[in-house]
């Protein structure tokens, strides 16, 4: 636990952070997974992975948060917001290295946008799964 420059309490729980964004990791494997299933076996074009690709990051992003702030019991957005940030920095360095291609302005700004959208929502939707002492 640390402080900020008043003495007051943050309350941050790293560990709650990792866990949630390992959880979003986890979930966005086995969704990944399930689209190239469906890509390979179905008719469904390989036009609809830009929006299957947002719904992905939003759903692993929100869980892994709802799992951070369960598990850290106080400040949800702050930790729904930390996994969020873990996750975005985890799918910009990826992208980077695994991919060789130019990342657009406009896609990397409304991904972040979407990352940390789930992440605020997910957070604070888990402050309210705590049950209460």
């Amino acid at each position: 636990m640390s402080t900020n420059g008043a003495g007051e309490s943050l309350n941050l729980s790293i560990l709650a952070i990792i866990v949630g964004f390992l959880f979003s990791i986890a979930i966005s494997l086995i969704f990944i997974f399930i689209t190239a299933f469906i890509l390979h076996f179905t008719g469904v074009s390989e036009g609809s992975l830009n929006v299957a690709g947002y719904l992905i990051v939003f759903l692993s992003v929100f869980a892994g948060s709802i799992v951070a702030a369960k598990r850290a019991a106080v400040k949800g957005l702050i930790h729904g917001i930390g996994v969020a940030v873990f996750y975005l920095i985890f799918s910009l360095l990826f992208s980077s290295m695994a991919f060789d291609s130019d990342i657009s302005a406009l896609n990397s700004i409304s991904k972040v946008l979407v990352i940390l959208f789930a992440g605020s929502i997910g957070g604070f939707l888990g402050i309210g799964l705590v049950k209460s002492k």
